[in-house]
């Protein structure tokens, strides 16, 4: 009774039957996005919810990106390997045009994850109506939201700033790499994986979804500082097939990949692997590998800061600078003074990574449906 006289009414949750993901992926937009998209859809399918995908076409798309996921094309995007500098050009189309080819394929009785950084509060308005809930993966804070949730797994993420982008004054923000968006090969791996502790003179550069005069910069890199960490053998992915007649002369065996099969048994079979600051820097501290970082986008500067201050890497600089040579040569001096008191620091950032960060994330959106 005195429940109905002050008003006050039970929260009831609303539960949602699909979720849907609104990501691209392309020269231009690295697979990290895509990784931790999947990572999140494998821990609501596992709680009987459906996953859908939703995408534009852009240069060298495949459907097998989203495997075992269904994927819907809502239309066309960019079809050139140029990177255009404003990641707020990144669809490819208006974002007035994109909300109304993703409305098409909505349902209601939904909710709305969505991972890019040309996406701002003026799209969140028009999809608004068609969802239950629209939730935000970001790491930039550049741009306003209207968003019911952020999700911001790295440990660059500040809640307040947030909150200042965000217009809905009701938002819910899940900060830090607590709530990481990890695969379950890669948590199973990090139990079964043997990482190779014997200086084997291997090395292994993946950079992601970059433009490939990135990754040959990168090689030609590695194969002129090779006698500085004593390297015999080094494999790449992704680089040009033509890298190898512009290379310096060199003792060390070089591997070209194209792609794989299986990146984390990779990353086990080498002394170190070159990376960026994205996405898969932080499964590789997941795992407690060595890793020699680089930023490639922007988005990365912070989280390189992060890594070079903690030293939870050896971290060499922007790769897209012209002055990236000496500063990464200079960095990578600091590799034998350090790499005594490097173990304690990658146990430490192996730590702070959860493994259960995706079910975190849909433990509290599952409490905050009413």
């Amino acid at each position: 009774m005195l429940n109905l006289i002050l008003g006050w009414k039970k929260k009831v949750a609303v539960k949602y039957e699909c979720v849907y993901f609104r990501v691209d992926i392309g020269d231009h937009i690295g697979l990290g996005h895509l990784s931790r998209c999947k990572s999140l859809a494998s821990a609501f399918l596992k709680n009987g919810i459906q996953a859908i995908f939703l995408t534009r076409k852009h240069f060298r798309f495949s459907v097998e990106f989203f495997l075992p996921f269904k994927v819907v094309v809502i239309g066309g995007g960019i079809q050139s390997d140029l990177l255009p500098v404003n990641s707020l050009q990144w669809l490819g189309v208006s974002e007035e045009i994109d909300a109304q080819e993703t409305i098409q394929y909505l349902s209601k009785n939904s909710i709305l994850i969505v991972d890019h950084y040309s996406i701002t509060s003026k799209w969140h308005s028009f999809v608004q109506p068609f969802v239950l809930k629209i939730i935000a993966i970001d790491d930039l804070i550049n741009r306003e939201l209207s968003v019911d949730f952020v999700i911001d797994h790295n440990p660059t993420g500040i809640e307040a700033k947030y909150r200042s982008i965000n217009i809905n004054s009701r938002g819910i923000y899940l900060i830090g790499p607590q709530y990481a968006m990890l695969s379950p090969p890669l948590i199973d791996a990090r139990r079964t994986y043997q990482l190779t502790q014997e200086a084997n003179g291997k090395a292994l550069i993946y950079l992601g979804s970059i433009p490939m005069a990135l990754v040959d910069k990168m090689l030609g890199f590695v194969l002129n500082n090779a006698g500085e960490m004593r390297l015999k053998e080094v494999t790449v992915i992704g680089a040009s097939e033509k890298i190898c007649i512009n290379l310096p002369r060199t003792n060390v065996k070089i591997n070209l990949m194209k792609g794989h099969q299986d990146l984390i048994g990779l990353y086990a079979k080498h002394e170190y692997v070159f990376g960026s600051c994205g996405v898969a820097q932080l499964e590789r501290m997941f795992l407690g590998i060595k890793s020699i970082t680089t930023v490639v986008v922007d988005n990365q500067n912070d989280f390189g800061k992060i890594l070079m201050m903690n030293k939870y890497s050896i971290h060499l600089g922007d790769l897209r600078e012209g002055s990236f040579y000496q500063t990464a040569a200079n960095n990578l001096k600091k590799l034998s003074a350090d790499e005594p008191n490097w173990s304690p620091k990658i146990i430490a950032g192996k730590e702070m990574i959860a493994s259960d960060g995706c079910d975190q994330i849909i433990k509290i959106i599952d409490e905050n449906m009413g």
